[in-house]
């Protein structure tokens, strides 16, 4: 390791072990990136360098060096390479039809000085030329003949779209014609489409706090970062505040104090010792524990389900029987004008490739639109399940409420203590909304004394009586926090025609209470994981299930859309959900609907110009109007403009969300200000 450049907050060095490895190189920019106070990491393969940026305040040099010296790419941190290989694949994608483009840019500028310096080759206008050339395009561009191609080539089946490829830009390229502008477009193009997947996955890589699922493992009295599929019964786990319990096993060392709001569904706090079992779904709030493991909640590795759309079967099934259309108009055109020359314009213009262009790109640019208004949606081929929703599933704590109770009332019978003191005990059980969160109190001997001496459930209520080990001092009653924005999505929802249903770990009565406020009439309470399962499973509806907690695993992955909040403690239901919403705002949601349901549309206009461009310029073409040059530009131009016609989706806004002021609705003068605002 070399040391070329070094000034403050950044150095450049050259290592041999870099050089022409271009694993070890992205491996090696994963665990810097991974160090406090790294700004920005860039490793050349080519030339073997490395550039590190960092914060001088958090990372010195010698820091730096230090870590780069450590670093062995066959050591245990070689496992991150297999979860990022899509950012990367993404990364040199992108790299290639940066270069790609610049290539065609400079052929195209070079032709032009020739061909006023020289004048243009005498293959340009030669018709055995344009025959092949035309052929080997109809080749790549009808997928029946394409079949027929591949089946011919098995032997070189890896290379066999490549030497189509190749051959059509080589043809392209000696004609010298107008063509050369639509391949330098057409890299261009695909530019775009490659920045918009790096740009995919970088948000994929951002917006996941844990995507690697890695846990704390205690080995030799020091700690390492270690993949969840690597840990084993028996060893020892740590996990800090704020973190996930994603195994079940026993606490060998140290306390905390933990929610179980996502693995009951009930917003109630515990505290954990030594020697106390603890399963997945546990949030810690504070304190850090070892865990003996006992068990692993490992997800279990599935076949994918194949979203098959119904407009992409269209699609296809154009694409499938094109060829016989433009052979039909093909032999009429040669019995109407004796020449060769209206059949290859008519296969030419006929190319279905345009449609599914359109497609392609129209789902790539419904993507972009989500991540713009805060939604990530991991297969865009489900736009189809989502417009076609018929009924929306929530699981109640920590989607349509908070997960915290908020304080209704408070009775003291001891001027010994204060109001304060019963908040704090209540606090020390159950989570608290945060206006009614304690920090410190007036005496804190006696609040030590006391604790919750009994809980008594009434309706939607939960009284909890205080006292010292002789007598009860003071009640506090309490009641779930419902989120601002739940009746309005309610409200929404059932605007477009949708059943809502409520879906419960919490007691029944807790959920008739939410159930009633937000005007739901199908609801549950009490339910398993399991149990949730089983009531979406019965459904022959297309359904879309709401939740972010351990229980609501099952659910969300039997559901045709399963949904939650980047912001959900359990890493498993985030990675099983097929949406992700970025923000925590329900409004998310029919935003989502809405948005889903105008890109459809726009999608499938697309398609149908595409094809209508198409026919129309066949029918020209029938007569010999359109010669077989301009017919391939043509036909390059549809798929241009089917780009371009994409392009409209991300000028879709959120004001295409429905008017949600619902006559004869009697709503609270809070969700009324919501309304108007």
């Amino acid at each position: 390791m070399k040391i070329l450049s070094l000034i403050p907050g950044r150095i450049r060095l050259r290592i041999a072990e870099l050089y022409k490895d271009v694993q070890s190189a992205e491996i090696m920019e994963i665990y810097l990136k991974g160090l406090t106070g790294t700004k920005k990491v860039r490793a050349n393969p080519v030339i073997g360098t490395l550039v590190v940026e960092y914060e001088q305040e958090k990372l010195t040099t010698e820091e730096v060096v230090r870590a780069i010296n450590d670093f062995e790419p066959d050591d245990y941190l070689s496992y991150l390479y297999e979860y990022y290989t899509d950012y990367y694949q993404a990364k040199r994608d992108f790299v290639a039809a940066r270069d790609k483009t610049l290539l065609f840019a400079g052929i195209f500028l070079l032709y032009k000085i020739k061909g006023l310096l020289w004048g243009k080759s005498i293959l340009n206008k030669d018709l055995t030329f344009l025959i092949v050339a035309t052929i080997v395009s109809l080749v790549s561009s009808y997928p029946t003949l394409n079949n027929i191609y591949q089946r011919m080539n098995q032997s070189i089946t890896e290379l066999a779209d490549d030497l189509l490829i190749w051959s059509g830009i080589l043809l392209t390229l000696l004609r010298e014609s107008t063509g050369l502008i639509f391949l330098f477009l057409k890299s261009i193009t695909d530019l775009i489409g490659e920045h918009s997947n790096l740009q995919l996955q970088q948000v994929l890589l951002a917006n996941d706090r844990n995507r690697l699922e890695l846990v704390w493992y205690n080995h030799n009295q020091q700690e390492y970062l270690l993949p969840l599929k690597e840990v084993e019964r028996g060893d020892l786990i740590s996990f800090y505040e704020e973190e996930m319990i994603l195994v079940a096993g026993t606490i060998k060392e140290g306390t905390a104090i933990v929610s179980l709001s996502y693995r009951s569904g009930q917003p109630e706090v515990k505290q954990l010792t030594e020697g106390v079992k603890v399963v997945p779904g546990m949030l810690l709030l504070a304190g850090k524990i070892k865990v003996k493991v006992a068990q692993v909640s490992i997800k279990q590795k599935t076949e994918l389900e194949e979203v098959k759309m119904k407009l992409r079967e269209e699609v296809d099934n154009y694409q499938q029987h094109s060829l016989y259309t433009a052979s039909s108009l093909a032999i009429c055109s040669y019995l109407t004008t004796g020449t060769l020359v209206g059949p290859l314009s008519i296969f030419l213009v006929m190319s279905p490739s345009a449609t599914e262009i359109a497609l392609n790109a129209g789902l790539a640019k419904y993507a972009k639109l989500l991540l713009r208004n805060k939604i990530l949606l991991k297969d865009v081929n489900k736009i189809e399940k989502i417009i076609e929703v018929d009924q929306v599933l929530f699981d109640k704590t920590g989607i349509l409420t908070s997960g915290k109770l908020e304080v209704v009332e408070m009775e003291l019978t001891d001027n010994t203590y204060c109001y304060k003191d019963l908040k704090l005990t209540c606090q020390q059980r159950f989570d608290l909304a945060e206006q009614d969160q304690i920090t410190s109190i007036t005496d804190v001997e006696d609040s030590e004394l006391l604790s919750v001496k009994e809980l008594q459930f009434e309706e939607q209520y939960l009284t909890v009586y205080i006292g010292t080990v002789d007598k009860v001092i003071g009640k506090v009653k309490l009641r779930e926090q419902l989120c601002f924005a739940s009746k309005e999505v309610i409200f929404k929802l059932k605007r477009r025609g949708i059943e809502v249903e409520l879906l419960s770990g919490d007691r029944r009565s807790n959920v008739e209470h939410i159930a009633q406020k937000l005007e739901i009439k199908e609801y549950h309470g009490e339910l398993t994981d399991q149990d949730k399962m089983n009531q979406i499973a019965n459904k022959n509806e297309n359904v879309i299930m709401m939740g972010d907690g351990i229980n609501d695993l099952a659910a969300i992955k039997t559901a045709d859309l399963g949904l939650t909040f980047k912001q959900s403690e359990c890493k498993e239901v985030v990675a099983s959900a097929d949406c992700i919403l970025l923000d925590k705002d329900l409004n998310l949601l029919p935003r989502l609907l809405a948005l889903s349901e105008e890109s459809y549309q726009q999608i499938r206009l697309n398609i149908v110009v595409g094809q209508g461009f198409s026919l129309l310029l066949s029918s020209i073409a029938l007569f010999g109007s359109i010669n077989p040059f301009l017919a391939k530009s043509l036909s390059t131009l549809n798929s241009i403009l089917a780009i371009l016609n994409s392009a409209r989706i991300l000028q879709l806004e959120s004001n295409l969300i429905v008017d949600d002021k619902i006559e004869g609705v009697d709503l609270d003068e809070e969700n009324i200000q919501l309304l108007n605002r």
